[in-house]
């Protein structure tokens, strides 16, 4: 890894990492991002938390594939979550983003851990149903609806996603919030 790069965006002072042959780098332990509008390496799985929060990010494209941790890419300028990780062991911040798209949003985040972003009026939000945990901030209602339907609950109830989906579609429509019922 390039030291100039490393030490001008990134904070590795608790871990060590490695270069995969794809150029990806693999890290042990937590990075933290300096101040960047884009990532300048990209990663593969970092084995601890990633922090890229209120660092003027305007794309995830870099992001680790896998964080085995939190991930926090919240306080940016990011419009969609293309390029962020697939799998997040706990938590995925991403509140305080003017988001207008969920894509690339992870495939899975750990057991009894969600994700967090900020309400726009036409944000698609059923996919977020996949996960334990939904909090979603600016709009209590959206969030309390989300939050019947969200995994843990659902889990309880024993209730297939495809027909929380259906039920928390219904829900938001009937509420006003026809732009949030969409995958």
């Amino acid at each position: 890894m390039n030291d100039d790069i490393l030490n001008k965006y990134f904070d590795l002072s608790s871990g060590s990492y490695k270069k995969n042959d794809n150029g990806t780098y693999d890290v042990i332990g937590d990075v933290y991002v300096h101040k960047t509008n884009s990532l300048k390496i990209h990663f593969g799985k970092v084995q601890g938390n990633f922090k890229a929060a209120e660092c003027g990010l305007t794309s995830l494209i870099g992001s680790p594939t896998e964080v085995t941790g939190f991930f926090y890419c919240y306080g940016n300028q990011l419009s969609s979550l293309l390029g962020g990780p697939k799998k997040v062991g706990k938590s995925f911040l991403c509140h305080d983003n003017p988001l207008t798209s969920l894509k690339g949003a992870p495939d899975s985040i750990g057991e009894n851990y969600g994700i967090t972003l900020s309400w726009s009026e036409n944000l698609p939000l059923l996919s977020l149903l996949k996960y334990d945990f939904i909090e979603c901030f600016g709009n209590i209602d959206v969030e309390n609806i989300l939050r019947k339907y969200e995994g843990n609950r659902r889990s309880a109830a024993q209730t297939s996603l495809r027909t929380a989906i259906i039920q928390c579609q219904r829900e938001l429509i009937d509420a006003g919030f026809a732009g949030n019922a969409n995958l």
